[in-house]
């Protein structure tokens, strides 16, 4: 199994992909993105199923504490810096910190709990 930061990250990259998503390709589009290069970010290392549950934790999460879940999208999905987090959410880096490393277990239990069931 991944770790929850692991996790966290590639929803994080998942969540700004919109994997899963489905949308409308135009055929033009196509055209243009089989015959000119580009580059972009890698692709998220997560399955929709996954992704989807840590989206469901971190709602859940929301819920409950809704300053940890803010804290969560903006270092993963933000990428925000840890000292940036403290600032808008009146907190020391430190805190911010001990925050997500409390998210990490919570986000580790809730797949265990899932794997059990």
């Amino acid at each position: 199994m991944k770790s929850a930061e692991e996790l966290l990250t590639q929803w994080g990259i998942w969540v700004w992909q919109k994997t899963g998503v489905p949308r409308y390709v135009s055929p033009m589009l196509a055209i243009m993105r089989d015959n000119v290069p580009c580059t972009h970010a890698p692709d998220a290392a997560i399955t929709d199923e996954e992704a989807e549950t840590v989206s469901a934790v971190v709602a859940r999460l929301q819920q409950r504490y809704p300053e940890a879940s803010e804290a969560v999208h903006l270092y993963y999905c933000h990428n925000r810096t840890m000292e940036q987090i403290g600032k808008q959410l009146g907190k020391s880096r430190h805190q911010v910190k001990d925050m997500l490393s409390r998210v990490h277990g919570y986000v580790e239990s809730e797949f265990d709990r899932r794997m059990a069931a």
